[in-house]
C-alpha cells in the first residue's frame, strides 16, 4: 500500500488553479468511504461543509503551494507539511516549492508586474514562516537552508523583503543553535551507576535534601518541559514511520529521533531513581518513609499537570525489587496508594487517566495563572495514540486518494502537543534539587534485585529460581566486585607471576635438554620436550586467563574485546600443549622403566625418539579434534556491565567427553607415573642383576663404586618423590572438581557458583605452579642439571667438565652388554702404575687405571 502511494507521480504540472479545483463536486462521503464511484476521478473531494475529505497527492500538494492570487490557510499548510513527509521527503518537497516559484513567475506576463510579485512574495513568506516555525528541524541540513535562501532570492524584490527574509532565517538559525547546544549538553550528561551499591541505616537522599514534595514536583516539571520542548514534530513522524514504538529508548545516536530517545531515557532514569532511593535504606522504617514521600510527590505532579513524571514515579514504585517487599508495603498507608492506582488504572484504555487529563486541559484553557496552564501528558500513551492515528493516515483510500480527514485529526493532536511543549515553566528553580534529580547515581537492576533479596528473602518458588539465576547471572554489584578482586589476585597477580617464572625456568630447561647433545641422546630427550610444552602452556595461561582478568579489573574494554576474538584459538592450543606435555612425560617414564627392568635395553634410538615425539603430538591433536570441546561465547545484552555481557565456556551435551579428557590429562598420567616410577625404585632395590653388577664392580674397582650406586639410587628416589609430589599437588584439586562434576553435573555451578569459580582459578594456579616446580625438582634430583642451570640463572657461562661425559658412560656401563662397569678418560701424559682389565661380551680386553678411576669415582645413574 505505502509503496504504491510513494510511487505515485507528484511531478504533475501545477497549471490547475485552486479556483478550478474548488469547483469540484461536493459530497457527504465519510472518512473511510470516498463516495460514489462516479466521483473517483475527482482530484479533491469535499464534505457538505466544504471541508476537504480526501484528495490525490498532486492535488493536495497544489492546495498547499502559494501563488500570487492564493495563499493556503496555516492549518492546511501545517497538516500537509506534517503528513506528506510520509510519502515525500522534506528536501524533495522544498525542491518542488522552488520549481513552483519559477513556474509561477514565468507562467503569465502579469506575474512580472510589481504588484503580483509583491503578492507572490507575501504568500510565499507566510508559507515558509509556517514551515520554519512549526517544523524547524527540517532545515538542520545546510542544503535545506541554502534552498530556502534560493526561494527567498527568487521571490524578494526590494530591501524590505530582504530584511524580512533575514529575520526569518535568523530566528531559524537561533532555534537550530539552541537544539544543537541542547543535544551536546545531553550527550555529555551520562547517567551514573553506583556499583557496588552503598546502603545506609540512616534517612538520606531526596527526602532529606527537599522535604517538600511540591517543590520536587515543580522541579520535575522544569526537566520535563525542557526535554519535551526540544522534540520536533518531524521527530514524531519519523518515529511513527519506523513503527518501533516499543523501542523508543534504543534509537541510534545519529537518528532523526534522538530527542525522543533522550526524553524516554529521562523517564527511565526517574523510574530507577525512585527505586534506588527506596532500596538505599537498609532499615525498613526508612524505606516506608521514602515510599510515602514519593507517593506525595506523585500526587503533587497531578496537581501541577505533570502526568509523565507521575507515571514514572509509579513505575519506580512498581519495579519488582520494590513491589516484592511485602513487609515494607504492609506499613505504608494504603489510602495514599489507592489514589494513584485509581488514576493509573489501565482498564478501559486508561479511562481514569484520560478523564483527569481532559480536566487538566479544560483547566488550562480557562486558566488565569501560568501555573495552571502546564500540561505534560504521559508520553508512552501519547505515542501509542498518535501511532494509531498515523497508521490510518498512511493507508490510501480505495480510490487512490490520501485520507485528508485523518491528516487533519493527526495534525490537530500534534498542534496540541506543540502548544503544550512551547509553554514556559512558571515555577521557581531549585538548583540543588535539579542537580540531584539529574546527576544522582542509580543502582543497576541487578543490584536492586540483590538488595531486595537481602532485605526480604525469597519465599515463592519463582523468586527462589530468580535468586538462583541472579547469583549465576550477569556479575554485577558488590558480590561481583569482591569476586573480581579475589580472582584478580589469584589469576593475574599470583598466576601471572608463577606462569612467567615457569616460562623462564622451563624455557631454560627445555633449551638444556634439547640443545645439549648428551641429553638429547639420552632419556632426557622427552623430558626436554615436556619442559618445552610446559613453557607454551604457561604462556597460554597468561594469554587465556591472566590477560582477560586484568582487562576486566582495569576496565580495558578494547583489550577484552580482542581477547574475545581469539579465545577459541588460545583454548584449543592450550589443550594441545597440555595433552602433549602429559603424553611426553608418560613416554619418558616408560622408557626409563624399561631400561631399568631390562638391563640389556639401552633406550630408544635417536631416530625412534623423534618418531615417538611425532606420534605423541599427532595423538594429542587427534584427541582434541575427537572431543570437539568447542568454546562457546554467549552474549547477554541485558547486562549493564560490558564485561558481563559475554559468557565464555564449554557447551557440549555429551558429558562423557569431559570425563574422557579428564581421564587423559589427570587420572591416566597420575596412575601411570606412580606405577612406572614406583617400579623403577623397586627394581633398583631388588633386582639380582644389580647386585651382580655391584659385586663385580666392587671386586674390580673397590668400594667407591658402591657409594656411587647408592647415590644414584637416592637420586632416582628423590626424582620420583619430587615429580609425584608436584603432580599430586598441582592436580589434586582439579581431580576433585572433575569427580564432583562427573558424579553430580551442575552441582557446583548452580549451588556454589562463586566458590566454584574460585576453586577453578586455584586449580589453574596449581597447574602452572606444578609446571614451574618441575625445573627445581630436576635441579634438586640431579647435580649435573643443577651445575648446568645455575650459571644460566646467574648469567654465567657453564663450565665444561668431564663429569657429564663420565656419567653418560656410566649409564652405558650399567645397561649395555658389559660384564662389568668400567670406563674412564686415560691421561696419556701420566704413567699408569696400576691397571685393571675388563672383558667385554665380545671378547675385547680393555685396560683401566685404578688411580684415575678412584680420582673420578663419581659416576652416576639417572
Amino acid at each position: 500500500m505505502l509503496a504504491s502511494i510513494q510511487s505515485r507521480d507528484l511531478d504533475v504540472q501545477m497549471s490547475t488553479s485552486p479556483n478550478e479545483e474548488s469547483e469540484a463536486t461536493e459530497t457527504n462521503s465519510s472518512v473511510d468511504d470516498p463516495g460514489p464511484s462516479n466521483l473517483h476521478d475527482e482530484k479533491i473531494i469535499y464534505s457538505s461543509d466544504g471541508v476537504i475529505v480526501s484528495g490525490a497527492p498532486d492535488a493536495l500538494l497544489s492546495q498547499m503551494l502559494p501563488t500570487a492570487n492564493y495563499s493556503a490557510d496555516k492549518d492546511i499548510v501545517f497538516t500537509l507539511l506534517l503528513n506528506l513527509r510520509a510519502f515525500i521527503s522534506p528536501a524533495d518537497l522544498l525542491h518542488k516549492v522552488l520549481q513552483h516559484c519559477m513556474f509561477e513567475q514565468n507562467s503569465t506576463g502579469d506575474n512580472f508586474r510589481k504588484e503580483c510579485r509583491a503578492k507572490m512574495f507575501d504568500h510565499m513568506y507566510l508559507f515558509c514562516e509556517e514551515w520554519t516555525t512549526s517544523i524547524p528541524y527540517d532545515f538542520r541540513e545546510p542544503s535545506m537552508r541554502d534552498r530556502l535562501l534560493e526561494v527567498f532570492h527568487l521571490c524578494s524584490m526590494d530591501p524590505t523583503h530582504q530584511r524580512r527574509c533575514d529575520e526569518l532565517v535568523f530566528h531559524l538559525r537561533t532555534s537550530l543553535s539552541k537544539l544543537e547546544r541542547y543535544e551536546v549538553a545531553l550527550r555529555s550528561l551520562h547517567q551514573n551507576i553506583e556499583d557496588p551499591p552503598v546502603t545506609t541505616d540512616q534517612l538520606i537522599g531526596l527526602s532529606v535534601i527537599c522535604p517538600d514534595p511540591l517543590t520536587v514536583a515543580q522541579q520535575l516539571a522544569h526537566i520535563e518541559l525542557e526535554r519535551l520542548s526540544m522534540i520536533g514534530a518531524d521527530e514524531f513522524v519519523e518515529m511513527l514511520k519506523s513503527g518501533k514504538i516499543d523501542d523508543l529508548g534504543f534509537v541510534p545516536q545519529n537518528a532523526k529521533t534522538a530527542n525522543i530517545k533522550y526524553y524516554v531515557e529521562w523517564f527511565n532514569q526517574l523510574t530507577n531513581l525512585v527505586a534506588t532511593e527506596i532500596l538505599r535504606h537498609s532499615r525498613k522504617k526508612y524505606r516506608v518513609k521514602t515510599i510515602e514521600y514519593f507517593i506525595e510527590v506523585a500526587k503533587e505532579c497531578v496537581n501541577v499537570g505533570n502526568f509523565n513524571s507521575l507515571m514514572s514515579i509509579v513505575a519506580g514504585l512498581s519495579l519488582q525489587p520494590v513491589s516484592r517487599l511485602k513487609r515494607t508495603w504492609s506499613r505504608v498507608e494504603k489510602s495514599k496508594l489507592e489514589i494513584l492506582q485509581h488514576q493509573l488504572d489501565p482498564s478501559g484504555n486508561f479511562l481514569s487517566y484520560r478523564a483527569t487529563l481532559k480536566a487538566a486541559i479544560w483547566r488550562s484553557e480557562g486558566a488565569k495563572q501560568d501555573a495552571e496552564r502546564v500540561i505534560i501528558p504521559f508520553f508512552g500513551l501519547l505515542i501509542k495514540d498518535l501511532y494509531l492515528l498515523f497508521r490510518r493516515c498512511v493507508i490510501p483510500l480505495p480510490n487512490g486518494h490520501l485520507n485528508y480527514a485523518m491528516f487533519s485529526q493527526f495534525s490537530e493532536n500534534m498542534r496540541n502537543i506543540l502548544k503544550w511543549k512551547s509553554r514556559t515553566c512558571p515555577f521557581p528553580r531549585n538548583s540543588q534539587v535539579l542537580q540531584y534529580l539529574l546527576l544522582a547515581a542509580n543502582y543497576s537492576e541487578t543490584n536492586m534485585l540483590r538488595l531486595s533479596y537481602d532485605y526480604e528473602v525469597a519465599e515463592l518458588s519463582a523468586e527462589k529460581e530468580q535468586y538462583k539465576r541472579l547469583r549465576m547471572g550477569c556479575g554485577e554489584g558488590l558480590y561481583h566486585e569482591s569476586l573480581l578482586q579475589t580472582r584478580f589476585l589469584i589469576v593475574t597477580v599470583s598466576g601471572g607471576i608463577v606462569a612467567l617464572l615457569g616460562v623462564i625456568a622451563n624455557g631454560l630447561l627445555a633449551r638444556l635438554f634439547v640443545t645439549n647433545t648428551n641429553y638429547r641422546h639420552s632419556p632426557f630427550f622427552f623430558l626436554g620436550f615436556v619442559a618445552a610444552f610446559d613453557t607454551l602452556l604457561d604462556l597460554t595461561y597468561i594469554l587465556l586467563l591472566a590477560i582477560p582478568m586484568m582487562a576486566e579489573y582495569y576496565k580495558w574494554a578494547s583489550l577484552y574485546a580482542l581477547w574475545i576474538d581469539h579465545v577459541r584459538i588460545l583454548f584449543n592450543f592450550g589443550q594441545i600443549f597440555k595433552l602433549t606435555s602429559v603424553f611426553c612425560l608418560i613416554v619418558a617414564s616408560f622408557e626409563r622403566y624399561w631400561m631399568t627392568k631390562h638391563w640389556t635395553f639401552a633406550g630408544f634410538s635417536y631416530r625412534k625418539r623423534w618418531i615417538l615425539l611425532g606420534l605423541v603430538i599427532s595423538f594429542a591433536v587427534c584427541v582434541k579434534l575427537f572431543t570437539v570441546m568447542e568454546i562457546t561465547i554467549i552474549t547477554r545484552p541485558e547486562c549493564d556491565v560490558y564485561f558481563s555481557r559475554y559468557a565464555v565456556g564449554q557447551l557440549n551435551s555429551r558429558s562423557w567427553l569431559i570425563g574422557f579428557l579428564n581421564m587423559l590429562t589427570i587420572f591416566l598420567p597420575f596412575v601411570t607415573l606412580i606405577f612406572l616410577n614406583g617400579g623403577i625404585v623397586m627394581m633398583l632395590r631388588q633386582q639380582n642383576i644389580q647386585q651382580l653388577r655391584s659385586l663385580i664392580t666392587e671386586l674390580t674397582l673397590g668400594t667407591d663404586i658402591m657409594k656411587i650406586r647408592r647415590r644414584n639410587l637416592r637420586t632416582a628416589t628423590n626424582t620420583l618423590i619430587a615429580i609425584i609430589t608436584v603432580y599430586l599437588l598441582s592436580n589434586l584439586l582439579h581431580l576433585f572438581i572433575s569427580l564432583v562434576e562427573y558424579l553430580q553435573p551442575g552441582l557446583l555451578q548452580h549451588q556454589y557458583p562463586y566458590e566454584y569459580r574460585i576453586a577453578a582459578d586455584i586449580a589453574s594456579l596449581l597447574t602452572v605452579t606444578g609446571n614451574a616446580l618441575r625445573c627445581p625438582a630436576h635441579m634438586y634430583s640431579s647435580k649435573d642439571i643443577r651445575e648446568q642451570l645455575i650459571p644460566c640463572f646467574s648469567c654465567r657461562k657453564p663450565k665444561r667438565t668431564e663429569r657429564l661425559n663420565i656419567r653418560r658412560m656410566s649409564e652405558r656401563i650399567e645397561n649395555p652388554p658389559w660384564i662389568s662397569v668400567l670406563l674412564i678418560n686415560h691421561d696419556d701424559n701420566q704413567n699408569s702404575s696400576e691397571t685393571t682389565s675388563c672383558i667385554r661380551k665380545d671378547g675385547l680386553q680393555v685396560a683401566f687405571d685404578r688411580e684415575n678411576i678412584r680420582r673420578l669415582s663419581n659416576i652416576g645413574i639417572c
